[in-house]
């Protein structure tokens, strides 16, 4: 919830007000104000994201949701799970032969 708050300021200059995502987050208007806070602090203030950061990081989320949907399937089937079955070069295939970092 506070990092939507914090994205929401960041980025749109027509916002709803703060009541509004308390309201939604189910917390209260305070608690949302010191939970922000506390975020920027740990941030540094610092919420700018670049580009490619940015794209590595909805790569990252969509290989884990791609990774996910084939889990469930193959529970669904309850078929073993077959890797090759993969995008080919994707990088969750990298962090499970163990060539990548993660």
């Amino acid at each position: 919830l506070t990092a939507v708050v914090v994205a929401v300021k960041n980025q749109d200059d027509k916002r709803p007000r703060l009541s509004y995502f308390s309201n939604v987050g189910g917390v209260e208007k305070p608690e949302l104000v010191a939970m922000e806070n506390e975020f920027l602090q740990r941030l540094d203030f610092r919420t700018f994201v670049n580009p490619q950061t940015y794209k590595k990081a909805l790569n990252a989320m969509a290989t884990a949701h791609e990774f996910q949907t084939l889990l469930e399937r193959a529970y669904e089937s309850k078929s073993e799970l077959v890797i090759d079955a993969m995008v080919p070069d994707s990088p969750i295939e990298e962090l499970l032969d163990g060539t990548s970092a993660p």
